[in-house]
């Protein structure tokens, strides 16, 4: 998996995520302190992006809008890299650890 930051700037998120079939915001959760200690981020999944799947963190901007911060690829093709994910705290130390792959 390779991530990587967007430029805030862009209003198309998920410009290198774009296909006709990618599936964008297939699965979606939010957490806070996946990017910033106590900021809210979105995640969404894409799991036909580039046939090899894609998730994007991103968060709301002053005007309400969100905006993308990381955009996580999938490495394998036809492997649904983005079809599920969880935020969780799964080793009890504050910010969310993901899933399905934990970083």
């Amino acid at each position: 998996m390779h991530g990587f930051p967007l430029d805030p700037q862009r209003r198309e998120i998920w410009r290198q995520a774009e296909g006709l079939q990618c599936w964008r915001g297939f699965s979606i959760d939010s957490g806070k302190g996946l990017v910033r200690a106590e900021e809210l981020s979105f995640v969404a999944g894409a799991p036909r992006a580039n046939h090899k799947g894609a998730v994007v963190i991103l968060r709301k901007d002053s005007a309400s809008r969100l905006v993308p911060e990381v955009m996580l690829s999938g490495e394998r093709l036809t492997s649904g890299f983005g079809y599920s994910l969880a935020v969780a705290d799964l080793n009890n130390d504050g910010p969310g650890s993901g899933c399905p792959l934990l970083l």
